[in-house]
Order: C-alpha cells, then structure tokens, then sequence
C-alpha cells in the first residue's frame, strides 16, 4: 500500500496548496475577515492622506490596500498588485504618506506568500513585496530609503515565519498521513487472520470428515464381502449411520463457525 504524501492529505484550517476553481471570479475567494481588514487599511489612509495631499491622492492611496483581499487566495498576485500598487499610488509626485498603511499591508503580503505558496513561487512573492516597500520608502515624505535597513529585514523575518508555520503543517499532514495508512494496514492484517484462521479450520474439519467417509466405505466394503451375517451387516450399517451422523455434524459446525465468523468479522478488525 502506498504513503500518502503530504499534499494527498488534507488538514483542518491552512488549505495553501488548493488551487482557485477554474472560472470563480476574484471577488468569490475573498473571505469575510480578509474583506474587513482591507476596508479598516483603506479607510484609514484615506483619512491619512484625504487632509493634505488632495482628494485624487486619497483614491489612489486605495492601490497599496486593495491587494490585501487576495492575500489569502492569492498571495503571488497579491505581491504582485502591491508593488504596482505602490507605484501608483505615489503619482503624480511620488511624495504621498502612505506608509502608515502599505507597510503593514505589505507585511501581511509577505506573510501570506511564505505560508500557502512552494519556495520558488513565495521567494518571487517576497521580491515583489520587498519592492513594493522600496517604492513605498523611497516617495514617502515620512519615512526615507535609510528605513529599508529596518522594514526589509523585518518583512523577510515575517515572510520567514510564515514558511516555518508551513513546514510544521506540513509535517503534521505527513504524519497524519502515515497514521491513517499505518490504521489501514492493520485492518487489512486482522482481516487477513480471519481469513488464516477460516482455512485452518476447513482443512482440519476436511482432514476429520475425510478419515469419517473413508471409513464408512471399508465399513460397507466388508459388509458387501458377508452378506449371509445379518447380525454383522446391521452392525456394521449401524457403524456407517453413526459415522454419517458425525460427518455432518463436522460439517454442520464448521458451516455454523464460518457464518459466525462473517458476522463478527467487522468487529474483529477493528
């Protein structure tokens, strides 16, 4: 029987490896939480940015939050509109305070990059992130390229224990796995003991009503060789019933053994 591998398994909560169904539109893989977090971050920078940097860069601050929503779904993508997000959002002067929201946006990015996506794809992931954030550094009025010596260590380190949450699921899917399979090798061992113990008990009662039958026919043998002794021949006719009798009492057993057998089997492999 073969092991599952980890992917084959499914666990409970994290279901990063499931890919999008074919045809869903984006906003049907958007979850409720995912859906509040990301009108909390845009809300908030548009009234960071609604009081001094003009109405139309308070709309376009929306390109650094918005990308929050496929986090989860979609966290390649994601990284992906997060760094062209951060672009856009600093035109037309690419001196807008936005920080206060991209960067955290931006580190919920990473994380989700690390934990639902393989290495190559969550590696490309935080190249993209770590760029958005460069942009982001680099055209903030608050902040300077000077601060990536803090929040690009930071986003790797985040990015990092979203891998090392990964590797401990997917660990565990293993051995959960391994302990399923493990359980069904033991139900087909017991199942296979019944049926051990179904033939050792058909040889045995073959062996006994065997040696019955065979001497049934020397019994009626030599009664065929005296048939002028009526006493002998009753006799020995008696013999021959008493014989049969016990035959198919063996007989009768054994069939009664195996159909309790078969009703009791499902409870003995377990």
């Amino acid at each position: 029987m073969r092991i599952p591998r980890a992917r084959d398994a499914g666990v409970r909560g994290l279901d990063y490896d499931r890919p999008v169904p074919a045809g869903a539109r984006p906003l049907a893989t958007v979850r409720p939480v995912d859906a509040i977090l990301t009108a909390a971050f845009t809300a908030a920078a548009v009234g960071l940015t609604l009081g001094e940097d003009g109405i139309a860069d308070s709309f376009t601050v929306a390109a650094v939050t918005l990308p929050l929503l496929w986090a989860r779904s979609a966290p390649l993508a994601a990284a992906a509109a997060f760094a062209a997000g951060a672009v856009l959002s600093g035109l037309p002067t690419f001196d807008q305070t936005r920080c206060g929201v991209a960067i955290p946006v931006g580190l919920l990015i990473a994380y989700g990059a690390g934990l639902r996506l393989p290495l190559q794809l969550a590696l490309a992931g935080l190249a993209a992130t770590l760029a958005g954030l460069t942009v982001v550094l680099c055209t903030d009025p608050v902040v300077g390229p000077a601060d990536l010596l803090i929040f690009a260590p930071l986003c790797a380190g985040v990015w990092g224990a979203g891998r090392l949450v990964r590797s401990h699921d997917v660990l565990a899917r293993s051995l959960r796995a391994q302990t399923e399979e493990l359980g069904r090798r033991r139900e087909a061992n017991a199942v296979l003991g019944v049926e051990l113990d179904r033939l050792r008990l058909a040889a045995a009662v073959d062996a006994a009503t065997r040696a019955r039958v065979e001497g049934i026919v020397a019994a009626a043998e030599e009664g065929m060789g005296a048939p002028g002794d009526r006493a002998a021949a009753a006799a020995r006719f008696g013999a021959i019933e008493e014989a049969g009798r016990a035959a198919l009492d063996d007989v009768r057993a054994l069939l009664g053994k195996l159909g309790t057998d078969a009703v009791t089997g499902g409870r003995r492999t377990r």
